[in-house]
Parts: C-alpha cells; structure tokens; sequence
C-alpha cells in the first residue's frame, strides 16, 4: 500500500514539474515569433525555423529530462539512507520521468510559438520593435 501511495506522490511532483517548464517554456512564446519573423525575413523556410525551435527546444528537454530523473533517484537514495531503509530506483519509473520532462518543453514550446511561425514576416517584426 505504501508503495502504490508513493508512486502516487511521484507522479504528482513530475506532473507539477512539468507544468513549471511548460508555463517556463511558453513565456517564451513571443520571443520565439520574434526569431520566427526575423529568421523568415532571412530566407528561411516556414519547415527549417520549425526544425530549429524543435532542436532547441529538445535540447532543453533532454537537460530538463536528465536532471529529473537524476534528482528524483538521487534524492530518494539520500532520503533512504537517512532513513536507514532500502533502496531501489524503479528504472520504468526513471524513464516515465525522463520522457515526460523531455517531451514537455518541445510540445508547448511549439505550440507556443505556433502563431508567430504563422505571422505574415513585416507585422511580426513590427510588433518587435
């Protein structure tokens, strides 16, 4: 019983987590139809600034996701052995975790920054100004 509860108590801190980096991610939304416009004015394609937002975005999620699943095992580790009882990292439980920070910041991110990838090139930069 106390293991499914805990698991319960893990899903809810990544699923908190994961809103933080979204909302983080989504306050990026203008500047990123700022660079969209501006990156379009310079020849760009509508396909090579969404592949470049994608592979920024992804980095970031693959760090967000890296130091979840680190600080989520770490820190249970630490509580374990301050409380003197086993340890034992779920593995599916680390890359549920790693996945749902990874994949988070590049789906609101892209979302986020939809508009501005549509926006005719002369109004967003206008706007920028």
């Amino acid at each position: 019983m106390q293991v499914i509860e805990q698991h319960r108590k893990n899903r809810f801190c990544v699923l908190t987590g994961a809103l933080v980096v979204g909302g983080l991610v989504a306050l990026g939304g203008e500047e990123r139809a700022s660079d969209a416009a501006l990156e379009r004015a310079l020849g760009w394609t509508a396909r090579e600034t969404l592949l470049a937002d994608a592979a920024e975005l992804g980095a970031l999620g693959v760090l967000a996701g890296l130091a979840a699943a680190a600080t989520a095992v770490g820190l249970g580790w630490a509580v374990a052995k301050r409380l003197s009882v086993p340890f034992a990292a779920d593995p599916r439980d680390a890359a549920l975790l790693f996945a749902a920070a990874a994949l988070l910041p590049v789906l609101v991110g892209l979302l986020a920054g939809a508009s501005g990838r549509r926006a005719a090139v002369m109004d967003a930069l206008r706007r920028d100004t």
